[in-house]
C-alpha cells in the first residue's frame, strides 16, 4: 500500500481548517490563501507532470505558474520561480521561469554528479534576492563537493 503525506492548513488557533489532500512536492505558501508546489500527485484534472502550480487551500486548481521542477524558490513578488530537475534526473539543471511561462528565461547545469545531489542530498535549493534580480543555489563542483553560487538574472 502506498502512503501519501497529506496537507491540512488552519489558522493559528486551530480554526478555519482546510483539507488539501496529497501534498504537492516541496510546497509553500503563494499568498495568505493559496499553496504553490510541483504537481506530481494532485487530482486536480491536470497532468501530474511536475509543473509548478497554484491551488486554493482546498486543493482547487488556480493556475500553472511555471514549468517542471522539484525544489522551489520564488521571488517575493511571485513574478519569477526557480527549481531544478526532478529527482534522479541527470544532469541536474536549475531553471528560472517567469510567472505563467513553461520555458525558462535562464538555466545552468547545477550538477553532473547525481550521487552527490540525490544520494547525499546536496540539493540545489534555489532562492532569490529581495529585488528578484539574483538567484542563489548550490552547485556541485566535484563529487561530494558543493559550493554556493549566485547568478544575475536577465530581467528588467
Amino acid at each position: 500500500m502506498e502512503k501519501y503525506k497529506h496537507l491540512v492548513t488552519m489558522d493559528i488557533n486551530g480554526d478555519n481548517v482546510h483539507y488539501f489532500g496529497p501534498k504537492p512536492m516541496h510546497f509553500g505558501w503563494y499568498d495568505n490563501g493559496s499553496i504553490m508546489g510541483h504537481d506530481n500527485q494532485i487530482a486536480d484534472g491536470n497532468a501530474n507532470n511536475n509543473s509548478l502550480r497554484r491551488w486554493d487551500q482546498d486543493g482547487k486548481f488556480i493556475e500553472t505558474l511555471a514549468g517542471p521542477g522539484n525544489h522551489l524558490g520564488a521571488t517575493v513578488d511571485r513574478h519569477y520561480f526557480g527549481s531544478e530537475s526532478w529527482y534522479g534526473e541527470s544532469p541536474i539543471i536549475i531553471r528560472v521561469f517567469r510567472k505563467n511561462q513553461l520555458e525558462p528565461i535562464w538555466q545552468d547545469i547545477a550538477s553532473n554528479v547525481s550521487y552527490t545531489t540525490w544520494k547525499l542530498a546536496y540539493h540545489t535549493n534555489p532562492s532569490f534576492s529581495r529585488d528578484g534580480k539574483r538567484v542563489y543555489y548550490n552547485k556541485c563542483v566535484a563529487p561530494g563537493k558543493v559550493m554556493a553560487y549566485m547568478a544575475i538574472l536577465p530581467i528588467q
